[in-house]
């Protein structure tokens, strides 16, 4: 009943729904078998409803959904056609077609079959990958002109219809006749010769190419004329025509392009599934740099390897060309690697039901983490077989006029194409063609090259030679995007610093001597350009293709560094975009920490509790994604740094799990390193929160720090102290430095609770914790100036900061307010968002029962 909705929709008669239903429709067949004028006239349909519903029943018998036309019935069964797309199990059968239909109602056919709403069209590729219908003129052609033979397999790929190009809408000129004193023959690609009757001493082109669309039907704006440079106000006699010229015209509709390999990696295609415009960004700038950096038959083991998985020729035949060849492609080209990529991605990366660790990636996210599924994709190539990546050259042009081929032809025992004037001419003056098996050769004698004019009706005139993959062997392919990635998302993303042209490089470290493009740099906290060279007169600018816009920006690399406020001149600390928060763990696997804790119901010690507490934050931190880096420190009789600053924390679990309680505990000492590790981020991005959270069970013993020294130096640091206290231990001067530095200290009393701490988004991250009361450090002499026990104990929970906007007054209902939040990012209930929810509860100032006053929806 869904496709009957469908075609009426398609033709504005959805209206009639229930009354096609209420007549007993159960099909599209119906509507030719079951409805008559009468029942029409009963329905109340109008003239123009009657014309759209004559025009569906022709489109239903056009795409052999209703009966047999007469006289027809052998060649539409004996006519079929198969195809397959991204994610399908198997290969579709479309019967009851004819190879008079053209490529359009193909389309439209497919369109119908799979549902597709109206924002959405097909793009047609042959099983072997070339691109089928990038010119809206050619799709008009039927399928037997466009040689799609009876079973053949063709592949689809389903995009926004505004990624492709229309036919410019040309206004009909009924007053044009071919007539004229003077004769002009002219021949049309794969259509003929035409006489043209014009006045060569006063007509243009402009005028000639209208008298042939005229005579011939084809749209002016699709023939090109050959071999003159289009003149539109000169005479014809004065560009060298006269009635000895034989003109030659070529069919296209977007003849005048000229597409620059940069062009293609520019973002100007709506992927099927929406993403973010840092996104898009990140896509097109590492394609980019992919494509300057593995140009060559090296990416053939690559290619192989994503062919392998993907089971996707189209993406395949694209990336060969643009990568090993440097040859641009076609839009519908550039479609198929946009899809086709973003079901690849889709599938190596972890998502709510494909996970390989604790961190979710939302679809709208995915092109954000191209450079990392570009290195695994380069990685797990290294070894791949590259023996069906071969490929024949098949030129456009033939080599005898060095012209693109109007009408491409075979002679017998020949495997050179020939154009078919150039034998005919040769045929007239009883000439002979080398290595021709036939002695007379006759006009009888040459057949249609149908394999070059396939590929010379499917590809635009600036593409002068086509690589024909001929490794296909006619088998449908084993995998349809349905990939299980052979690592973990965080050993994918470890796989990034092998690659250079994949990690986003530090403006300032442009300045070295040695780093060559191509890099991918921030231009914003928000996109994501290729760097290709340094100007040599001002070394301090730099050149980067900036995808969003389409071409070549100088930027300033000082200006830049300072905007971004990164001012790192070395990868020591390597991120993809700018941290707004910097935390050093601190992990107490002194040997108290052997003990047990909580209650007695509870036999853990106190060493697996927080590694429980740890493994809690780690998952909470990669499943929200906050622009953070974290450091983890281990203190018992020494202080060490297991891993410096990372936005990738999942390896830190290895480090934890390892550590056993013994020796002492240098609890001042390691904030102290805390404060210097942070101050290093400090150095580098100098707007970055920095924090320490430590997780220890109160104990301290033979750190050489003072702690009132200690206190003084993180206050003016800047450096706010989170404790979480594991066991019986009343620490009132770590309770203290927590407080004096504008932060928290927690005492949970069961597993749960503590486990609860890190539920909350307030203590995963500071951005939206209401600031503490600030202490001045001159107020802070003594030991006991941190014992303030007795005036603020324990925290719970820190408080919450409500964002500025809580105040306008928008109204919303409560029920909007879940449907904008579960509408989110994320597609679940935040922490925040559910707080967001509880505080604005108690906030009734709109007299309607069931509407609170909330912040604007462009607040969220």
């Amino acid at each position: 009943m869904e496709k009957i909705y469908k075609i009426l929709e398609r033709n504005k008669l959805e209206g009639f729904y229930n009354q096609f239903v209420q007549l007993g429709i159960e099909s599209i067949q119906d509507f030719v078998d079951g409805v008559t004028d009468e029942d029409l006239h009963n329905m109340s349909f109008t003239k123009v409803q009657k014309n759209r519903y004559k025009n569906m029943i022709d489109e239903i018998q056009r795409f052999g959904a209703g009966p047999l036309q007469k006289g027809s019935t052998k060649s539409l069964q004996a006519y079929r056609l198969y195809y397959s797309f991204p994610k399908c199990p198997e290969r579709r059968e479309i019967l009851d077609m004819d190879p008079q239909n053209t490529i359009d109602d193909l389309i439209l056919r497919i369109s119908i079959l799979e549902n597709l709403s109206k924002q959405m069209t097909v793009c047609l590729f042959t099983a072997e990958g070339m691109p089928l219908t990038d010119d809206p003129f050619f799709n008009t052609w039927s399928l037997k002109d466009r040689h799609i033979e009876n079973g053949s397999e063709l592949y689809v790929i389903f995009t926004p219809k505004e990624n492709l190009r229309g036919s410019p809408t040309i206004p009909q000129q009924n007053d044009i006749r071919n007539e004229g004193q003077d004769t002009v023959f002219c021949h049309v690609m794969l259509k003929g010769r035409y006489e043209i009757q014009v006045d060569l001493a006063h007509d243009t082109l402009i005028q000639l190419r209208g008298r042939l669309s005229k005579e011939s039907g084809i749209p002016p704006h699709v023939l090109y004329l050959k071999d003159y440079e289009w003149n539109v106000s000169e005479p014809l006699f004065n560009l060298g025509i006269n009635e000895d010229t034989d003109l030659h015209f070529s069919l296209s509709s977007f003849h005048d392009d000229q597409a620059e390999i940069n062009e293609f990696c520019q973002s100007d295609i709506t992927p099927s599934v929406k993403q973010t415009e840092k996104g898009l960004s990140v896509f097109f700038s590492t394609l980019n740099a992919i494509r300057c950096k593995n140009v060559g038959e090296g990416f053939k083991k690559v290619n192989a390897y994503i062919r392998k998985i993907s089971g996707c020729n189209a993406l395949a035949q694209s990336l060969y060309q643009i990568i090993c060849q440097n040859m641009t492609g076609t839009r519908v080209q550039k479609i198929a690697i946009v899809e086709g990529l973003y079901y690849l991605f889709r599938e190596l990366l972890p998502s709510l039901t494909k996970r390989s660790d604790d961190r979710i990636i939302e679809d709208i996210d995915v092109f954000e983490y191209a450079p990392v599924c570009w290195a695994y994709l380069l990685s797990q190539a290294k070894n791949e077989s590259t023996e069906r990546e071969s490929y024949a050259s098949i030129s456009m042009k033939a080599q005898s006029t060095n012209q693109r081929f109007s009408e491409p032809v075979c002679v017998p025992g020949v495997p050179e194409v020939f154009e078919r004037m150039y034998v005919l001419d040769i045929i007239k003056e009883g000439g002979k063609i080398p290595n021709c098996s036939e002695l007379n050769l006759k006009e009888t004698s040459f057949k249609k090259a149908t394999n070059v004019e396939k590929i010379l009706l499917s590809l635009p005139p600036f593409m002068d030679y086509y690589l024909y993959w001929t490794g296909y062997d006619g088998t449908s392919p084993n995998s349809s995007f349905n990939i299980n990635s052979e690592k973990t998302f965080s050993q994918m993303k470890v796989e990034v610093e092998n690659y250079s042209h994949l990690i986003i490089t530090p403006p300032l470290q442009l300045k070295n001597v040695g780093i060559d493009g191509p890099r991918l740099v921030l231009l914003s906290n928000e996109k994501v350009g290729m760097y290709m060279e340094k100007d040599k007169m001002t070394p301090q600018n730099i050149s980067v293709f900036d995808p969003l816009a389409g071409k070549s920006v100088t930027v300033n690399i000082d200006e830049l560094a300072n905007t971004l406020r990164d001012v790192r001149d070395d990868l020591t600390f390597k991120v993809t975009k700018t941290p707004k928060e910097a935390i050093v763990v601190l992990f107490d696997s002194s040997s108290s920490m052997g003990e047990e804790c909580f209650d007695e119901d509870c036999k853990m010690k106190r060493i697996d509790a927080i590694k429980e507490i740890f493994d809690s934050f780690s998952n909470r931190c990669m499943a929200y994604n906050f622009d953070q880096v974290i450091c983890l420190v281990k203190f018992d009789s020494s202080v060490k740094t297991l891993h410096t600053f990372t936005e990738t924390v999942e390896t830190f679990k290895e480090y934890v799990h390892k550590l056993e309680p013994q020796g002492c505990t240098l609890l001042y000492d390691a904030l102290n390193h805390g404060c210097q590790e942070l101050l290093q981020i400090r150095e580098r991005f100098p707007d970055c929160k920095c924090r320490i959270i430590c997780l220890t069970d109160g104990n301290h013993f033979g750190s050489n720090s003072d702690p009132v020294v200690t206190a003084i130096k993180l206050m003016d640091s800047k450096v706010v102290v989170d404790a979480v206290i594991i066991g019986k231990v009343d620490n009132t001067v770590l309770h203290g430095i927590s407080n004096v530095t504008g932060g928290c200290c927690f005492k949970p009393e069961t597993s749960r609770a503590a486990l609860q701490l890190f539920e909350m988004e307030t203590v995963l991250s500071m951005e939206l914790r209401k600031e503490k009361k600030k202490y001045d450090i001159s107020s802070i002499n003594h030991v006991s100036d941190l014992n303030m026990f007795d005036t603020c104990g324990y925290d719970v929970k820190p408080e919450v900061k409500l964002p500025p906007q809580i105040h306008k007054k928008v109204t919303m209902t409560e029920n909007a307010l879940k449907k904008k939040i579960m509408e989110s990012k994320s597609g679940r209930f935040l922490e925040k968002d559910k707080r967001i929810l509880e505080e604005l509860k108690n906030l009734h100032c709109d007299p309607h029962p069931f509407c609170t006053v909330l912040p604007s929806e462009s607040d969220f």
